[in-house]
């Protein structure tokens, strides 16, 4: 095969290869932050804590007991 012709091949796939990075950092760099799983877990637990915290247990009549005299 011819070495020009090879150059040639390599430098449009590199070119492309380029354009396709790029336009993958622009796209990456448009959206927004996303949370980690470590942030997205810790909040999951303080939701869960406050549902069971709020949920009425078991309601105990309790009476007080007479003074002993």
């Amino acid at each position: 095969m011819d070495p020009e012709l090879i150059y040639q091949v390599v430098s449009q796939h590199l070119s492309e290869v380029r354009q396709e990075a790029t336009s993958c950092q622009l796209a990456a760099a448009s959206r927004e932050p996303r949370e980690s799983v470590k942030e997205r877990a810790g909040w999951t637990l303080i939701n869960v804590g406050l549902k069971l915290t709020g949920q009425p247990g078991p309601r105990r009549h309790i009476r007080p007991r007479p003074a002993d005299l």
